[in-house]
């Protein structure tokens, strides 16, 4: 539950919000925009309605938006993708699969399961260091390059140097490979 706050005490705090615990005219009962006193369930179900029925007019006022701030926009993208490193690759996974007619998808929750269940560990048994440490890669078993998908079942952890030496290799040429590494 809320705690409850006046308009008033919300306006000399700068607070955008506050609560009462009344009803609405609808009958809501959600914290309520300071400056104009409207329920924020209410203004959401407005402008989803508002929306709806000027689709074409909001489109066109956001793509005007973005021709005149395309800086921004780029900017705001570039932090979010250096904060978000592995939705970048799950995304540049789906789009090489897609391209290449695989199919597949998976999911970052999807990926944190399989970290999970390697026990954060390189999946390669010539390596198996500490995922915390060197950071991990969604690499897929059979390349998409050799009509792999991007279904989870095909997607395992690796680290970093693991991957980039695997390659577009199938896992089990990989693993021939490395055996023969670390017999010499």
């Amino acid at each position: 539950m809320m705690d409850i706050i006046s308009r008033k005490e919300a306006s000399e705090k700068g607070l955008q919000w506050y609560f009462t615990g009344n009803f609405c005219k609808v009958g809501h009962t959600s914290k309520r925009y300071t400056n104009s006193r409207i329920c924020v369930r209410c203004a959401e179900e407005y402008r989803k309605k508002y929306y709806k029925e000027n689709s074409d007019k909001e489109k066109k006022v956001s793509q005007i938006w973005y021709r005149n701030n395309k800086d921004v926009v780029n900017s705001r993208s570039q932090i979010w993708a250096r904060n978000h490193p592995e939705k970048i690759r799950i995304q540049g996974h789906r789009y090489r699969t897609r391209k290449a007619g695989s199919g597949g998808t998976y999911f970052e929750a999807d990926y944190w399961m399989t970290l999970d269940a390697q026990h954060w560990f390189c999946n390669n048994p010539y390596c198996e260091v500490d995922l915390y440490k060197t950071g991990c890669e969604a690499d897929h078993i059979i390349p998409v390059s050799q009509g792999g998908t991007s279904n989870i079942s095909n997607i395992q952890a690796l680290c970093p140097d693991c991957n980039k030496r695997k390659g577009s290799k199938s896992w089990e040429e990989f693993l021939r490979n490395e055996a023969c590494v670390n017999a010499a």
